[in-house]
């Protein structure tokens, strides 16, 4: 059982950790914040949920008991993780929605923080004070769903926002639905859950939560979801203008790909022409050609990478 709860403590980081690398990627070809958010949020939720691992660097040979179980063993570094994970992801769709409203956009974070600061200052009883912090969590996301729904329901419906919601809805009530399977569960585990009959290997039970952890694979997926398009756009319509980084883009995949499709020297002129958005007429001035020799050269480069079109060779020129 510990090696099953090992690989697959694993295998959610390894997920979160693929959609914040992706949302990177997405970040530098569309520059749009959303990405840094989703990003960030992926990050925070990795180290949140590597804190888990703790106890076999802190304490490696604690033995839990019904008193120990319930403590909860950082409580610092789960409010902070905690707290940037939340502030992070509502950002990411503050973000979305277009919501400037700075009230609206630290509201759930605020509400966290208070609640988890809290509940370790008001309860004394070490179950219900563990319920109560861990709590906080559901308690901003909550409130996170309740914003997005008023949003929904109060902007225009003519709006690209509301069409665009309204296209994402029925996966906004699916989060929600594990929201509410992550607070049943936490009912569960830290109220009703006896510890003295389970194995000491559902020793992070307590702290973590397999559906807090499908909400955000779910979560990872969409983003790789929305990164993967982001970045297949930019393939369908790779860059096509005449600056220092795209030439020095150019420059570095052109002698590999005029080797792999043994293009000519002129050939190659005319390729890197083509790539940088330039049509025959231009080609032709800028080399000193006839544009029917130019054209001759388009359809052999054409003929010898096996594209139908421009369009196609462009594309395939990046995908090099």
């Amino acid at each position: 059982m510990h090696d099953v709860l090992f690989y697959y403590t694993l295998t959610i980081m390894l997920i979160v950790a693929i959609a914040a690398s992706t949302s990177v990627s997405a970040y530098f070809v569309s520059r749009r914040k959303t990405f840094v958010y989703s990003a960030a949020t992926m990050l925070s939720y990795f180290f949140d949920v590597a804190l888990v691992f703790q106890h076999d660097f802190v304490a490696p040979n604690i033995e839990l008991t019904s008193d120990t179980f319930w403590d909860i063993s950082n409580p610092v570094a789960l409010t902070v993780t905690g707290g940037l994970l939340l502030a992070f992801l509502w950002l990411t769709v503050c973000q979305f929605l277009s919501e400037k409203r700075t009230a609206v956009k630290w509201a759930p974070t605020v509400v966290y923080l208070a609640w988890s600061i809290g509940s370790l200052a008001v309860f004394d009883a070490p179950r219900v004070r563990e319920f109560m912090f861990f709590s906080g969590r559901e308690a901003a996301m909550f409130l996170m769903a309740a914003l997005i729904e008023v949003r929904y329901r109060t902007i225009g419906r003519e709006t690209a926002l509301y069409n665009m919601m309204r296209k994402h809805h029925k996966g906004f009530l699916a989060c929600l639905a594990i929201v509410v399977l992550i607070t049943l569960e936490n009912v569960y585990m830290q109220l009703m859950f006896d510890p003295n009959t389970a194995d000491q290997a559902f020793r992070f039970f307590a702290e973590r939560s397999f559906s807090e952890n499908l909400l955000f694979v779910v979560l990872a997926l969409f983003v790789m979801r929305a990164c993967s398009n982001e970045l297949h756009l930019r393939y369908e319509k790779p860059p096509a203008r005449e600056d220092e980084m795209v030439e020095e883009s150019i420059d570095r995949v052109l002698p590999r790909y005029v080797e792999m499709h043994e293009l000519s020297k002129r050939e190659s002129e005319v390729l890197r022409l083509i790539v940088l958005g330039k049509d025959n007429q231009n080609i032709a001035s800028e080399l000193t050609l006839a544009p029917s020799t130019v054209k001759v050269h388009v359809h052999n480069i054409l003929k010898k990478t096996a594209q139908t079109n421009r369009g196609d060779l462009i594309r395939d020129f990046w995908g090099a």
